[in-house]
């Protein structure tokens, strides 16, 4: 048997053990990026080698095995994630990872991670009060210093009434410089819009970037992406955030170079301070 790559291997396990999953396709995509047949190779290798175990709800999701968490992560490890809340976590991960592959991408932090350490998720947001974690906060990298982004994903519409209280949220977390929202439909699109509507979101930037995850996955950078009134490309709206001409940061590395860190961040908010 040919010689496997194990940066491979332990970037599929360092992703699990931080999301609770791994689905084919982020692994196709993300962590391995070779031929049809190699991907297919690499992913077998996975459960033969007892790194991981199969989903018994779907073949296309793969769980770490108590070997892998007994070896490498002790009890950092996250729980498997039950099957109802994978494919929602994986429309949150493509995004990420698709940024991290340009370089974009400082640190980030999981709804799960925050959820588990209430004190750190107070610093990261700037919060006197906590009403709602998003699925993802992710510091993009500037021209100077970084953007802190805040990442919810909506496969489906909800009350009225239930994302209003999600915009009020957003007013007492300062340290968010951006809000982004990744919808399944377009009415789910709209109900968003309505909730951040009126002139004090307004004047407190706190109008958010709203984007159709399904034209993300099929057309990339070149998805549209509104801010109320105003609609860019996901790539313009990149470059205005961070002041910086995408492809001259992405030519600084190769796109499948896995640059991302999958373990939990250790080190608080204080290295990460200056904004």
């Amino acid at each position: 048997m040919r010689i496997m790559n194990r940066h491979v291997i332990q970037n599929a396990q360092e992703f699990a053990a931080r999301w609770g999953f791994l689905t084919r396709d982020v692994f196709y995509d993300f962590l391995c990026g070779m031929s049809p047949t190699q991907n297919y190779r690499y992913w077998n290798y996975l459960v033969d080698e007892g790194l991981f175990v199969p989903s018994l709800a779907s073949d296309d999701v793969l769980l770490l095995s108590g070997k892998s968490r007994r070896s490498n992560f002790g009890k950092s490890a996250r729980p498997s994630r039950l099957p109802v809340y994978v494919e929602h976590d994986a429309v949150v991960a493509r995004f990420l990872l698709t940024l991290d592959r340009l370089g974009l991408i400082a640190r980030f932090w999981l709804e799960d991670e925050l959820t588990r350490r209430p004190v750190e998720a107070y610093q990261i947001l700037g919060a006197e009060r906590m009403h709602r974690i998003p699925d993802l906060i992710f510091d993009l990298k500037a021209a100077s210093g970084f953007v802190r982004c805040a990442f919810e994903v909506e496969k489906t519409t909800k009350s009225q009434s239930r994302y209003d209280r999600i915009a009020l949220a957003y007013l007492d977390y300062p340290k968010v410089n951006v809000i982004l929202f990744g919808c399944g439909r377009r009415a789910t699109e709209a109900a968003v819009r309505r909730s951040f509507e009126g002139r004090l979101y307004v004047e407190r930037k706190r109008v958010p970037g709203i984007f159709q995850y399904q034209d993300f996955a099929n057309e990339g950078l070149r998805a549209a992406i509104r801010f109320g009134s105003m609609e860019y490309t996901v790539e313009k709206f990149l470059e205005i955030a961070t002041k910086q001409s995408l492809p001259a940061q992405a030519s600084k590395r190769l796109l499948n170079e896995k640059s991302i860190s999958f373990r939990n961040p250790t080190d608080g908010e204080a290295a990460w301070a200056k904004s």
